[in-house]
């Protein structure tokens, strides 16, 4: 199975507007006729205690999840079919187990137990991979402060369903180049450093209701079928760009991670995380540059950055985000 014409024309779109900027090693193949499926570090029991696997790949408790980004305004912008963005990539320091940095692109739709959610990026999650390598990752239904357990029924705000990659019944991979859990990224942004290294995500809905993934611009890894969804299959209301991390420490004794660099600095894109050339797809699959009416700063505590919002012809309209590890944020 391949995109329709309508994904198609947005992929294109951006690979000759924005071009391919930096895409890990992949280099290996399956068989003809067939796709690579990862296999992650925590995946010895179909039965998990929800108090102590509180953040592998088939359960999750998310008491202590911290977001800073983008998302687009809810008055101005009704219906998403699609978004996309440059972001920088970082190995962020993650101490314990049970804690995760990263950054990602997320589409929501719904209230209640009709809430979807999808989101691609990168990540260090020692949790599911067992080393601090920065990784490209999906996941599908994961709301903060919802415990999920793994199923194939639709998605219903984790009431029983979502996980991570292809860990469960979900998103389903087309690329046979492409395993979702070993995507590492070999050399990724450094504070102060002469290179940024960067990746491109575009998410965006085809005809059907499937939401396809396509990383690094011209690889089309797979996507989400419109079967696993109650209300994402029409399209989102909301798009996301944005930086988070995880602690799962009920008294807050460890600091949070740092997110992205662990520093925000307005036009210092070596030293800061940022996403670049962003764009969001409207109701009429068309692709639009976000500006100060259609989008807005999104966070649930101060304790990380959102800022410096601006649009230039080299990055398009872009944003920095990130802060260093915090202690009791709260």
């Amino acid at each position: 199975m391949k995109p329709d014409a309508t994904v198609q024309k947005v992929f294109d779109r951006a690979n000759s507007k924005w071009g391919n900027r930096s895409v890990p090693n992949t280099n290996w193949k399956c068989p003809e006729g067939t796709v690579p499926i990862g296999r992650n570090h925590d995946l010895n029991s179909d039965v998990h205690d929800l108090n102590s696997d509180v953040f592998s790949s088939k359960v999750v408790r998310r008491t202590g999840y911290i977001y800073s980004g983008m998302r687009t305004k809810g008055d101005t912008v009704k219906v998403v079919h699609g978004a996309s963005a440059n972001m920088s990539v970082w190995n962020p320091s993650v101490v314990l187990n049970n804690e995760y940095s990263g950054a990602g692109i997320s589409l929501e739709s719904g209230q209640g137990p009709q809430r979807n959610y999808i989101k691609a990026g990168w990540a260090v999650n020692p949790r599911i991979y067992g080393d601090h390598q920065t990784r490209l990752f999906t996941v599908w239904t994961v709301i903060p402060s919802v415990i999920i357990i793994i199923s194939v029924k639709q998605a219903d705000d984790h009431h029983s369903t979502g996980c991570f990659n292809t860990h469960c019944q979900g998103f389903i991979v087309t690329d046979s180049r492409l395993a979702l859990d070993h995507i590492v990224f070999p050399t990724v942004s450094k504070y102060r450093g002469a290179k940024e290294i960067i990746t491109y995500i575009n998410i965006a809905k085809d005809t059907k209701g499937n939401w396809w993934l396509s990383y690094g611009y011209t690889n089309v890894i797979g996507y989400w079928p419109r079967e696993i969804f109650t209300s994402l299959g029409d399209g989102a209301s909301t798009a996301i760009w944005a930086g988070e991390v995880f602690a799962n420490d009920g008294d807050y004794k460890d600091p949070f991670p740092v997110m992205g660099s662990g520093f925000v600095w307005e036009d210092h894109y070596n030293m800061a995380a940022y996403f670049e050339n962003m764009e969001f797809v409207n109701s009429a699959n068309s692709s639009i540059t976000p500006d100060g009416t259609t989008v807005e700063f999104h966070q649930n505590d101060f304790c990380y950055y959102a800022a410096h919002y601006k649009y230039s012809e080299q990055r398009g309209f872009n944003f920095m985000y990130g802060g260093p590890n915090i202690d009791g944020c709260w």
